[in-house]
């Protein structure tokens, strides 16, 4: 099965691929059809404007076409969520790249409650997703591994929570949902309509780790559904919240 391959549809090998510098979104699709691709396509477009000063030359419409084909000729059930990877390189290069096929209907609970562990870094420059980011998190991530984590929780410097998993955290305290930062992201706005949805409370402020530590829930969502930790610096964690939320996702 080909798993990559260029906007206009020419296949290449994974040691082909551009060089330098990429800005990419992972994008939900389900039935072989592109999910909020508007609202993707406007995250790389801001991140295209911030970090290469320049628009990004894609149209919606063939896009959303350009995924569907792919989808097909690929071979991913109709029946299932699956994701692709849009990039867009420096060099002014646009990749489409295959994704996984989730088992979980949209942004299901996933059933995997890994643990999580602390690591602190900061991010250079910008907290687009980019290829930058994803060097540094996967760094992070290499750490988190050696600890006998599953999952990095990003600290920052100051000694607060930014992110896990490289997606936005949420952390549940005594029926309070809070997230370090308005949720940019396509599935953490999804996710913060939801808590809303259900008649909890979010609180958008600084978390601290103490904070955390103490914390009843810690989840978070990305194209693969909603996850919610199983322990976190080694204590264990609930996720009755996490899953009344993800019944009206």
């Amino acid at each position: 099965m080909i798993k990559s391959c260029y906007i206009d549809g020419c296949a290449f090998e994974r040691d082909n691929f551009p060089e330098g510098l990429y800005l990419y979104q992972t994008i939900m699709t389900f039935g072989h059809r592109p999910l909020y691709l508007g609202a993707y396509l406007a995250l790389l477009e801001g991140a295209s404007q911030e970090l290469l000063y320049r628009s990004l030359p894609l149209k919606e419409s063939d896009v959303a076409t350009l995924i569907s084909d792919f989808l097909r000729k690929n071979g991913y059930p109709a029946a299932m969520p699956s994701s692709v990877e849009l990039r867009y390189y420096r060099s002014g290069e646009v990749v489409l790249l295959g994704g996984e096929v989730s088992p979980y209907p949209k942004l299901g609970l996933r059933l995997l409650m890994p643990e999580g562990v602390p690591v602190r870094y900061d991010v250079p420059i910008s907290e687009v997703h980019s290829s930058l980011r994803r060097a540094v998190f996967e760094a992070a991530q290499a750490e988190a591994e050696n600890r006998g984590a599953r999952v990095a929780v990003r600290v920052d410097s100051e000694g607060f929570l930014r992110s896990v998993d490289n997606a936005e955290l949420f952390v549940v305290k005594e029926y309070t949902v809070m997230t370090p930062a308005p949720p940019m992201s396509v599935e953490g706005r999804l996710l913060a309509e939801a808590i809303r949805r259900v008649g909890l409370q979010l609180e958008i402020a600084p978390i601290a780790l103490d904070v955390a530590d103490d914390a009843d829930e810690i989840f978070y969502a990305d194209h693969r559904g909603i996850t919610a930790l199983g322990r976190f610096n080694g204590r264990p964690l609930m996720h009755i919240l996490a899953e009344k939320i993800a019944t009206v996702l």
